[in-house]
């Protein structure tokens, strides 16, 4: 008896250092993948795929470090077989394969894989924005325009959806649709150059001078519009009224003529448009807008969305106190229940 418990102990304790020596392999695996050293860290992944530990995540990163290395079918196969294997890095292995397909030029494939993946997993609004990023390639604005929204019903913080979507108005000269998406966009993503581009993109749309030929042509046959197509065309009438805003020799906009442009027109849409709401664009964004105006928070929200890109902002908005701030965070936890 005393040997059997001798040899049990002893494979307990063998058992313990090897899982311990592969948890240690796989921190190294993981270190040398974040460095960048895809090779050495691909080495010590096949270490512990052949011992078949974790597999989920070593195959998972076999396939990341193989994409790196751009080798796109490699790739393709171990991603495959962290998704078969459990959902737990199925996503992320889902992003990978998708871009090895990509890489590869099976577009339409891709396309197939990441709808597969949507159907398995209706709520991983990350999946939809993989998608998206296909279609726009493809140059499928209307499908891209609809996965989009999807993204944003999932995930309202989500900056890459609120971005898409704007650029795909912006782009077909839908200006109402593109600012308000742009607003909500520097809101969610309020640290980064990016927020200084958008800015700057809101800027010049208001400096725009040919809203009255645009509405013209895209209301020529307005018997075919949906009621918040012609709210929302009839709306960049509002544009008109803008001031003419300066730009810096660094390319900024000035901040206090965009502060003063920004309330007006966001008040006169919530004010045009009025309190029925008829489609997307009115359901998520413009209430979202009209409650922010009711409750007396545009100034905050104007000001949390550029005070980390503009620092001057603070010589512009003075009316946002620490208080208003907490009060704006209680309104904003409730707004987004």
């Amino acid at each position: 008896m005393k040997k059997i418990l001798s040899v049990l102990i002893a494979f307990t304790l063998s058992f313990s250092a090897l899982a311990q020596s592969n948890e240690e392999i796989c921190r190294e695996a993981v270190s040398l993948f974040e460095s960048g050293d895809f090779v050495k860290s691909n080495q010590k992944f096949f270490l512990l795929y052949e011992q078949k530990y974790m597999l989920d995540l070593v195959s998972y990163y076999i396939s990341a470090n193989y994409y790196a290395q751009k080798e796109y079918a490699k790739a393709i196969k171990f991603a495959s077989k962290s998704i078969k294997l459990s959902d737990s890095y199925a996503v992320k292995a889902a992003f990978v394969k998708g871009k090895s397909l990509n890489q590869i030029q099976k577009l339409f494939e891709e396309e197939d894989f990441y709808r597969q993946m949507i159907k398995k997993f209706p709520d991983e609004f990350s999946l939809y924005n993989f998608l998206v990023t296909n279609l726009l390639q493809r140059k499928l604005y209307d499908k891209a325009e609809d996965e989009l929204k999807k993204s944003i019903s999932l995930d309202t913080f989500g900056w890459f959806a609120h971005l898409k979507l704007g650029d795909l108005n912006a782009d077909n000269q839908l200006f109402i649709h593109a600012v308000m998406c742009y607003y909500y966009f520097i809101f969610t993503d309020n640290k980064t150059s990016r927020t200084q581009e958008i800015v700057k993109k809101i800027a010049e749309i208001m400096n725009f001078n040919e809203f009255d030929r645009i509405i013209s042509m895209k209301t020529a046959r307005e018997e075919t519009l949906t009621k918040e197509q012609r709210d929302l065309i009839w709306a960049m009438m509002f544009f008109s009224d803008m001031k003419k805003i300066k730009f810096s020799d660094d390319g900024l906009p000035q901040m206090d003529t965009f502060i003063e442009n920004s309330e007006k027109l966001l008040i006169d849409i919530v004010d045009g448009v009025g309190e029925t709401t008829n489609g997307f664009y009115e359901d998520f964004y413009l209430s979202f807008f009209r409650n922010i105006i009711k409750n007396n928070f545009l100034d905050t929200f104007l000001y949390y969305a550029l005070v980390n890109v503009y620092p001057q902002i603070n010589s512009v908005i003075t009316s946002v106190s620490r208080d208003k701030m907490s009060k704006f965070a209680d309104f904003l936890s409730i707004e987004w229940k």
